[in-house]
């Protein structure tokens, strides 16, 4: 069986973290199965081929007739046509804010592709992600086209769920379960804990360019001096601060402009996989995050988390753990500050939300197991 774990990649950790959990689930339920992603890979990762479309040279090496077998072993790609099984974990790519993006040439390419699948008997399942709003006409006809293909769409939260079922009621194809990457232990070298450690038991800040692009201009005005202002005060009472890349270039100029408006030195990270990331998340005392898989990550692990927001997924995930405390405003910005402040300042608190999360991390997690369960009863198989 070649697998597609579809949507995943590496620029942004959460997509790539993503990829991982998958892959480690996968191969789990279905060794023999062989994994395809779509993403160009930065570095050889074993067992997991590249998926291959139409090229220019393509008349080269015939994709559709040469065996799989063949394409794997001598050139590490599947062909599109070999695909049997098609999971998508794109995180958040169906809804308004992806609207601009969708034209009838790529949406025609994606329902042949998906076609296809279930012409030969394949399915095509989305992984748990958020899904909408579906306000606007062409995003309201893309998600209509793909439902009719999907076997089924796991949204990662109640408000997701609301946005699908708003257009095609409740439905046995629609369900809802967390986030997935929940449940996954990162993978780290030896050589990599021994340099991790010098960051282990601070206050990590991952800041996210999408505060910038993805919100309304008043909100961005204040997103850049609200995280400076934090920084400052979080290391004016003494707390130990780094920042952490949690996708690509964007993000990294964003560390670099807060740090220089802060006129003060910080540690940070940058260019670490996903593993890495997850890792040193889970050994912070406390993240202070305007990514979603950064929240992820310190809730899953029973980190005490706040977050800036951009979209409804991150109150969401906050609520799942019981913590919408946890949601910081920039446009409030001491008040926010304040808070984090005075959570810091209260050790009963602090270790009392970390009892909580830790609960709320195993009931997320169960909950994480039974939505695999129910793929492998969709894919004719029970574990």
């Amino acid at each position: 069986m070649n697998i597609l774990i579809d949507n995943a990649g590496f620029k942004n950790k959460g997509a790539e973290l993503m990829l991982y959990s998958v892959m480690f689930r996968m191969k789990q339920l279905y060794p023999k199965g062989d994994l395809v992603c779509r993403a160009k890979m930065p570095y050889k990762i074993k067992e997991l081929y590249e998926l291959r479309t139409n090229q220019k040279r393509q008349w080269l090496i015939p994709l559709k007739i040469m065996p799989s077998k063949i394409t794997k072993k001598r050139f590490g790609y599947v062909a599109e046509q070999k695909i049997d099984l098609l999971l998508d974990a794109g995180g958040y790519l169906l809804g308004d804010h992806r609207a601009r993006y969708y034209n009838i040439d790529m949406i025609n390419k994606w329902l042949q592709f998906y076609k296809n699948i279930k012409n030969k008997g394949g399915k095509i399942i989305f992984l748990p992600q958020a899904f909408g709003p579906f306000n606007i006409e062409s995003s309201i006809r893309f998600i209509e086209s793909l439902f009719y293909y999907t076997d089924v769409l796991f949204a990662r939260d109640q408000e997701s769920y609301m946005h699908l079922t708003k257009i095609f009621g409740e439905n046995c194809k629609i369900k809802c379960y967390p986030d997935f990457t929940n449940i996954y232990h990162p993978i780290i070298k030896e050589k990599d804990t021994k340099w991790l450690k010098s960051f282990e038991n601070k206050i990590c800040i991952i800041p996210n360019s999408k505060m910038i692009t993805h919100v309304t201009a008043s909100v961005a005005e204040k997103y850049i001096p609200f995280m400076t202002n934090l920084a400052n005060e979080l290391k004016l009472k003494n707390h130990q601060v780094f920042f952490l890349n949690h996708e690509g270039e964007g993000d990294e100029n964003l560390i670099f402009d807060i740090i220089e408006r802060t006129g003060q030195s910080f540690d940070y990270l940058t260019n670490l996989d996903a593993n890495q990331i997850k890792y040193i998340i889970g050994k912070s005392n406390l993240c202070i995050t305007s990514r979603f898989h950064g929240l992820v990550s310190a809730l899953s692990q029973s980190v005490p988390a706040f977050c800036t927001s951009w979209s409804h997924k991150y109150l969401e995930l906050l609520k799942d753990y019981q913590f919408e405390e946890g949601l910081l405003e920039t446009d409030k910005g001491k008040e926010s500050i304040d808070k984090v402040l005075s959570f810091l300042s209260n050790g009963e608190q602090y270790e009392d939300i970390k009892l909580e999360l830790s609960k709320r991390a195993a009931v997320q997690k169960d909950l994480t197991e039974c939505m695999w369960n129910e793929v492998n009863k969709m894919l004719g198989y029970d574990y």
